[in-house]
């Protein structure tokens, strides 16, 4: 398994140092089984950490979907990325968790169900957005899907991204 995920990581790294180097400003990696797997945390730090020396000025961020991040809030924290995307539709109190905890990232809130065709209400999500904006102290936070809205038919998946404008004149 070692191997397995040391030629990862390193296919890994070279895609964000060529990402950096291209001049992206943001790299996304996505990594939805660490909140299946928490034991793999700290392997997954490792990782993330040699993915992070790659990223130049870029901005690293860490994609958590298909489950509850909230038992793993606060040590998510602590990776060495500089935006963590959080799907809020696993754990209703999840909103609770990060007004609690704070945050010492930049979060992507995922609020907006990807893998549903059904548009949220916008004021609802609105709502929960400011709630949980109010409470951060870095004063950034992006609106965003919970999840890619590849799981869609295309045309859905365009009324989610046009959906979060509509939210976001709400908010």
């Amino acid at each position: 398994f070692d191997k397995v995920l040391a030629g990862y990581t390193e296919a890994l790294a070279e895609e964000v140092g060529a990402l950096a180097a291209a001049g992206a400003t943001l790299i996304q990696v996505d990594e939805p089984a660490l909140l299946r797997h928490a034991a793999d945390l700290p392997r997954a730090g490792q990782s993330i950490a040699s993915l992070a020396a790659r990223k130049g000025s870029a901005q690293l961020a860490l994609a958590l979907y298909f489950g509850d991040p909230a038992p793993l809030y606060d040590r998510l924290q602590s990776l060495p990325v500089d935006v963590l995307n959080l799907d809020f539709t696993y754990n209703p109190r999840l909103a609770d968790v990060v007004i609690a905890g704070g945050a010492s990232k930049t979060l992507a809130l995922g609020l907006v169900d990807g893998r549903n065709t059904r548009l949220e209400d916008p004021g609802s999500v609105a709502r929960q957005l400011e709630r949980i904006a109010s409470s951060l102290s870095s004063g950034r936070a992006y609106l965003n899907p919970s999840c890619g809205l590849e799981y869609l038919p295309r045309d859905r998946a365009q009324l989610k991204l046009k959906h979060l404008t509509t939210i976001r004149k709400t908010f």
